[in-house]
């Protein structure tokens, strides 16, 4: 486990306690850019699905199913941070 390791506290704190001084107008605009690309990804996947859909089946399914994916984005942030925790070495 990597906190096991001789530096896991240092580790633990570059990763906790980010320096905001390195955040520029490019860091933002990557962030946005992978939001956006996400979020593509989610609604191509909705258009593909809603695409093969049968007359008698319900329209909004593919659109509550993008929403169900958009209120857990979180669980992609919160598998990041134990990777980056409990990754063996």
């Amino acid at each position: 486990m990597t906190l096991t390791l001789s530096n896991a506290m240092e580790g633990l704190e570059f990763l906790f306690k980010p320096d905001f001084s390195k955040i520029t107008g490019t860091t933002i605009l990557t962030a946005l850019g992978l939001s956006f690309f996400k979020l593509s990804l989610g609604m191509g996947t909705v258009l593909t699905y809603g695409r093969y859909m049968g007359e008698d089946e319900n329209f909004f399914w593919p659109i509550r199913k993008f929403i169900d994916f958009l209120m857990r984005a979180d669980n992609s942030l919160s598998t990041d941070v134990h990777a980056a925790v409990a990754t063996p070495s």
